[in-house]
């Protein structure tokens, strides 16, 4: 018995660590231009007293598309959303990218939440799924990809980066 709760005091530090099953890094060491610039955009974004019936803000949302002569088009889009309120937060607990294998891909390039501390996480991709999509009518084999995040506070946001090919 009295091992049982040596072991379980010892693992307590471990217990609030990062959990390396969500994997990732948190960094918090000089910033680029660009996370500089996108740090600035999320405070001046607001809260939610600024966005009273949204849980979640749009801080910025680029879509570069090129369109090839076969009529291929090839789509980056690189987005941030701030969270707002805690029902913000349980809305972006999971990032969801839908796609149609027949016709379309999808790939996650990088998804990253920078926190209100001031500190930026890269998510892992490794937990990133594959998963038929949930059918109700018509059953044409859509797909979506899933990725669980690390947990949110009020005024974190998440970046991600993805490209659709279709």
């Amino acid at each position: 018995m009295k091992f049982r709760w040596l072991l379980s005091l010892l693992a307590l530090p471990f217990a609030f660590s990062a959990n390396p099953a969500l994997g990732g890094t948190a960094k918090k060491k000089a910033l680029s231009p660009q996370d500089k610039q996108i740090f600035s955009l999320i405070q001046k974004a607001g809260d939610a007293k600024k966005h009273k019936s949204s849980p979640v803000a749009i801080v910025f949302e680029r879509i570069h598309t090129k369109v090839e002569d076969n009529g291929l088009s090839r789509v980056k889009i690189h987005k941030v959303l701030k969270v707002l309120t805690e029902a913000g937060a349980v809305k972006l607990h999971t990032l969801r990218f839908d796609y149609d294998p027949a016709s379309s891909d999808a790939r996650v390039e990088r998804v990253r939440i920078f926190r209100k501390s001031g500190s930026i996480h890269v998510v892992s991709l490794k937990n990133l799924r594959d998963l038929p999509q949930p059918q109700w009518m018509l059953y044409w084999g859509a797909r979506t990809r899933l990725l669980g995040l690390p947990r949110l506070y009020v005024g974190d946001a998440v970046e991600m980066v993805f490209k659709r090919k279709g």
